[in-house]
């Protein structure tokens, strides 16, 4: 249960659950040819409908009964711009590759890697600078350093003649 990691991603996953309960126990309505409620067909016939199905129009909303659980339909995620952020975030893009949000405005692409058994982050560039394009390409290009047994970091203070 740890591996959900957001909110958004539990209660994907637990309206999936939920769903697949109430088709095993009937409890899933589909609207038939003519228009009227139907609970026919296998429990795989009603997967492969539940998963397929559309959204009833607006005037059939009401003859298909509610859902039994308050969380089966989850809302969508709203984008926090509007307040101001209280604390540092980390919005990661995968394989160790994030922008750093700062909460004065500031916005940094950082790779976070392990070398010599230490955990290091190397800055790759401020956000509007650096596109995330160019922010991927870094971020290949370090890890293809890692792969050859070099310090990521390391390797540019040499190319910008800065000793450690």
């Amino acid at each position: 249960m740890l591996g959900f990691k957001t909110f958004r991603t539990a209660a994907l996953t637990l309206s999936g659950i939920e769903l697949a309960h109430r088709i095993r126990k009937r409890q899933f309505w589909f609207l038939g040819e003519q228009g009227q409620s139907t609970r026919d067909g296998s429990l795989r016939e009603l997967w492969d409908r539940a998963l397929g199905a559309e959204p009833a129009p607006a005037d059939l909303a009401l003859s298909v009964p509610p859902p039994t659980h308050q969380n089966s339909r989850v809302p969508t995620p709203r984008l926090r711009s509007d307040r101001p952020r209280r604390y540092p975030q980390k919005v990661f893009s995968g394989g160790g590759l994030y922008m750093y949000l700062t909460p004065s405005g500031g916005k940094y692409w950082r790779y976070k890697y392990h070398y010599g058994g230490r955990e290091k982050t190397l800055s790759l560039g401020p956000y509007p600078d650096v596109p995330a394009e160019s922010a991927r390409a870094r971020h290949l290009l370090a890890r293809q350093l890692l792969a050859a047994g070099v310090d990521p970091a390391l390797r540019r203070e040499q190319l910008r003649g800065v000793r450690p």
